[in-house]
């Protein structure tokens, strides 16, 4: 008796794999158009170059891994937000609430910040150690000088 070989599919997973893209795409284009109110947005790993956050209520969102070059979160609330090995150089980040946030491992190289505020003595260090404040001038509020 013989056995005749097990019939594979070879098609292609294209059709899964631009399922897969086309969701991550949607996922980051609801973020990105989403009312300025909007909170706690999950974008790991996205791609997420020249986004414009300006203006909107970001508290407790993850960028973890995001690819943020030249993004605008100019005036936005980024109270405890997860930029942990984020790509930020060129990031616009005047006026913006950072009490909290997180930049563990994030390229933070020519990124703006300007008139922030919230930030811990902590993690002004961590800024400037990458290059991302050169001077820190008054406009810079620490939690320390806030209190």
């Amino acid at each position: 008796m013989s056995l005749s070989p097990e019939k594979k599919s070879l098609k292609p997973r294209t059709k899964t794999t631009r399922t897969k893209v086309k969701a991550a795409r949607s996922e980051v284009a609801e973020a990105v158009e989403a009312p300025a109110s909007a909170t706690k947005l999950t974008l790991r790993n996205h791609e997420l170059a020249h986004a414009q956050f300006a203006g909107r209520d970001l508290t407790g969102s993850d960028f973890f891994g995001t690819r943020l070059a030249s993004a605008s979160f100019k005036g936005c609330r980024l109270i405890e937000v997860n930029f942990t090995q984020a790509r930020l150089s060129g990031a616009n980040f005047e006026g913006a609430d950072l009490t909290g946030a997180v930049f563990a491992d994030a390229d933070v190289r020519s990124a703006r910040f300007v008139k922030v505020t919230g930030l811990s003595a902590a993690q002004l260090k961590i800024l400037v150690r990458r290059g991302a404040i050169t001077k820190v001038e008054p406009p810079i509020a620490t939690e320390e000088t806030d209190a």
